[in-house]
């Protein structure tokens, strides 16, 4: 899914760009996909192509918690900007928790991200 958002006229000169070009690589480790033989590869491929073109990366996950599911896509990203340093492309990258209810998630998600990224660093 790919889709051209014009940027408003009265913001543009701030954001110092006319178009949004929004890509959603949705299917990540999907487990539709995960059956076949090359998932894994194609997965690294979409995360690379659109890490790549981006600005800005940004995985939205619904619920409060890391899954195994979720820590194999931040590693599948991790590794695509690693493979961008070489081409001194400049992105950042969020991760956005919606539909979060528990008060403490915040705590959880910070003590599995350091886990994740200690197995990315390894």
């Amino acid at each position: 899914y790919m889709q051209l958002l014009r940027v408003e006229d009265s913001i543009r000169d701030k954001l110092g760009c006319d178009y949004f070009l929004i890509l959603d690589s949705e299917g990540l480790r999907s487990p539709e996909a995960s059956a076949q033989e090359d998932s894994l590869r194609h997965d690294n491929e979409i995360a690379t192509l659109v890490s790549c073109l981006a600005n800005l990366t940004i995985i939205n996950i619904w619920g409060a918690t890391f899954s195994k599911d979720l820590a194999d896509i931040i590693s599948i990203v991790s590794h695509a900007y690693i493979r961008m340093t070489g081409c001194e492309i400049f992105s950042s990258f969020h991760i956005l928790f919606a539909g979060v209810q528990s008060v403490d998630a915040e705590d959880k998600n910070k003590s599995q991200m350091t886990i994740i990224q200690d197995n990315i660093n390894k």
